[in-house]
């Protein structure tokens, strides 16, 4: 099973792609969590699902950060796994 911020990029990117270029996915691209919906939630009260990322949900749980990594995509997967 994946955990994502989101069903966007699935839904619009990787699954178009990988059907333009006959690719099968493996089942677990199917099934997901969606740490916003779930941390919306339970959180209801923190924003809109929408407006919320991986900063304000951290923030919200009192989550320290790493602040010295340089790439953002590594920082949000490390983020996530706190």
């Amino acid at each position: 099973m994946l955990c994502t911020d989101g069903q966007q990029l699935l839904r619009q990117v990787l699954h178009p792609e990988a059907s333009r270029k006959n690719l099968v996915l493996p089942d677990m691209f199917f099934s997901f969590y969606d740490l916003r919906r779930e941390f919306h939630t339970q959180h209801p009260s923190t924003c809109p699902a929408r407006d919320l990322t991986v900063a304000t949900m951290a923030q919200d749980l009192g989550l320290e950060t790493d602040a010295t990594e340089d790439d953002f995509g590594v920082w949000e997967v490390k983020t996530m796994v706190a």
